[in-house]
Parts: C-alpha cells; structure tokens; sequence
C-alpha cells in the first residue's frame, strides 16, 4: 500500500503544476494535463483492482502501455522538432514497430500477464530518443538554453526514469532485490518510488520553467 499511496501522492503534485502553470498554453505542453490525469486514473483503478479488489491489475496496466508510450515518443517528437524538424512518418514508424512486439507478445504470453519485454523496449527506445535530443542540443550547436530551458528539464526526467528502470528491470532479478526489506517494505519498491519521486519532480520544474517562460 505504500508503493501506491507514494505513486498517488507524486502524480497528483505533477497533476496539480501541470493544471496551474500550462494553464495557458494552447501548444503541445497543455496536452501534459490530460496525461497526467490518465495516469492518474489508471493508477487509481489499479490501487483499487489490486488492493481492494484483491485480483491482477496487470490487464489494466498492459492496456496503458501503448497509451503511455505513444504519447511520451509523441512529446520527445515534438521537442526535437524545435531543434531540427523531422518528417512526422518517422513517429509513425517508430510507434507501429512497438505496436507490432506488443501485440506479438500480448498475443503470445496472454493480456493479463504484464508484458515485461515491451516496456523494456518502451524503456530502450525512450533512452535512445533522450539520447538524440541531447546530440542535437550538444556544446557544438547554437541554441538558447535559457529558451530550452522548460524542455530540458522534462527530457532530464524522461531519460533519469527510464534509464534507471531499464538498469533496475536487467539487474533486479539476478540479484535478489526484491527478498530485502527496509522499514518494512521491499527494496524494490523503494527504487520505484525514488523513480517515480525524480521524474514527477523534474516535470514539475519543467512546467514551472515553461510559466516562467510564457510570462516574459
């Protein structure tokens, strides 16, 4: 129960930015808003499913997977574009190849088992983009970073996350974490809740930045 009430806890924090500070905003980033209250959602019929219903949650969450990942692939696209503009089939492209494994893998393994190889190659591909955006915002390249500033800091998030899921899926089970305890809790759900604490902390300040912004 405290793996949840902590995830509730920080999604509601980033909801709550997100709704005050991109009020205003008519771009990409008031779409934010409307993800972090989807996520919401589904982590509060996941609590419910598991903890009072006392049944897997897996379905939901495996349903959210290609929601989750196609939005988060769509933003990146979008932050990149104000960089250097790419053509938008090479979204597309990327979203139907992650759209064909999972389906692959939902198809073989079942819907109500959580697809583990999928949101590996969510945690892959969104490192890999991270990763370019960074390339493309190198020392070498003229921009403003005062003006990137708000994007910068929700790019941080995206690739502190997921980097370190990818890292924590590999390592996890080989070596055991999840049989330790601290203050009663599993170790690993410590390290999703350090996670989760990161990334809706730096996209918090990445809305905080895009206000500062808008205001100038």
């Amino acid at each position: 129960m405290t793996m949840w009430i902590s995830y509730l806890f920080w999604e509601i924090v980033a909801l709550v930015a997100a709704w005050y500070f991109l009020r205003g905003d008519t771009g990409a980033w008031r779409w934010q808003r409307w993800f972090l209250a989807v996520v919401l959602v589904v982590e509060l019929a996941g609590t419910a499913i598991s903890q009072y219903g006392h049944r897997s949650n897996h379905w939901l969450y495996n349903a959210f997977i290609p929601v989750h990942f196609s939005f988060i692939s769509w933003f990146l696209y979008t932050r990149i574009n104000v960089l250097k503009p790419h053509p938008v089939y090479v979204l597309y492209s990327w979203l139907v190849l992650f759209g064909i494994y999972y389906s692959g893998e939902s198809w073989q393994h079942g819907f109500r088992e959580f697809s583990r190889k999928s949101m590996i190659i969510v945690e892959v591909a969104l490192c890999l983009a991270c990763s370019y955006y960074y390339i493309l915002i190198s020392p070498k390249r003229q921009v403003n970073f005062f003006k990137l500033q708000a994007d910068l800091f929700w790019v941080h998030g995206v690739l502190i996350f997921y980097s370190l899921r990818l890292a924590f899926d590999f390592f996890l089970p080989g070596l055991l974490m999840h049989a330790y305890r601290m203050a009663g809790v599993y170790v690993s759900v410590w390290i999703n809740i350090f996670l989760n604490l990161l990334n809706y902390a730096l996209w918090s300040y990445s809305f905080y930045c895009y206000y500062q912004k808008s205001r100038m």
